[in-house]
């Protein structure tokens, strides 16, 4: 009996400590193994060429010289009959575009709209948060949040001193990262030029190739690392540009 009542003991034990750590303890490991990840990946992008070995460095560019044979797959593109105000945004499974006061939400996969929704005034601020929302505004002090499966609403609030700017990024060079597409070695640099994206080695910066399109260019997505692809809106279609590499290393 005195054996039976110690083991139950040792059990409560055991499952409080197991509690204890799932619910407060957890957090605090993973946040730390996170700082590790990112302290590492941090060293490991910003590794100079000039320090490594010249045997291997020799390697290396030899490696990232495949680079070049990097191209765009078109996966599909979409006519769009309203004009496009902001940058495509997207998650892990819709794209979502702003025009002046409409949202229109299409699949990522198919192309299909998935919802849209009118609003009463020009949307001048987007952005996804956690919980699976849409943190929006249509005035400078006004923000509310919608379902990003079907665009009701869940709250709103006024802030008087609040004044958020009016977002309307379009031709914006960025980074790449080697940790958002491996494949390439290095990470990469992308500027939209009018009607041209160039792809550019960030360490040397080289041309890694030029893609020339017949219409400008009115708004490129930021790079989707999921589906290794751009979302990119000329006047008047919507284009998932698939970035893909011919080779991996040199024969």
């Amino acid at each position: 009996m005195k054996k039976t009542y110690i083991t139950m003991i040792l059990l409560v034990f055991v499952i409080l400590l197991s509690l204890y750590y799932a619910f407060f303890r957890g957090n605090e490991i993973e946040v730390t193994v996170d700082k590790s990840r990112y302290i590492v990946n941090e060293k490991i992008r910003n590794i100079s060429l000039e320090k490594i070995p010249i045997n291997l460095q020799l390697e290396v560019e030899k490696i990232l010289v495949d680079a070049k044979q990097i191209h765009f797959e078109n996966s599909w593109n979409t006519d769009l009959p309203f004009d496009v105000t902001m940058k495509p945004y997207f998650d892990l499974k819709y794209i979502f575009l702003i025009s002046y006061d409409k949202l229109i939400v299409y699949n990522k996969q198919t192309a299909g709209i998935v919802w849209k929704r009118q609003f009463d005034k020009p949307l001048i601020y987007f952005s996804l948060i956690d919980g699976n929302q849409i943190l929006i505004a249509d005035s400078p002090n006004h923000i509310f949040t919608l379902k990003r499966n079907d665009g009701s609403n869940l709250w709103s609030k006024k802030f008087d001193g609040l004044n958020i700017p009016k977002i309307n990024q379009n031709m914006t060079p960025y980074q790449i990262s080697f940790n958002e597409d491996k494949r390439f070695l290095s990470s990469l640099l992308v500027i939209p030029e009018k009607n041209k994206i160039h792809i550019l080695d960030n360490v040397s910066g080289d041309s890694l190739n030029t893609f020339e399109y017949e219409k400008d260019i009115s708004f490129i997505s930021d790079y989707d690392s999921i589906e290794n692809s751009f979302y990119v809106v000329f006047s008047d279609k919507l284009f998932k540009l698939k970035l893909q590499k011919s080779n991996i290393f040199t024969k």
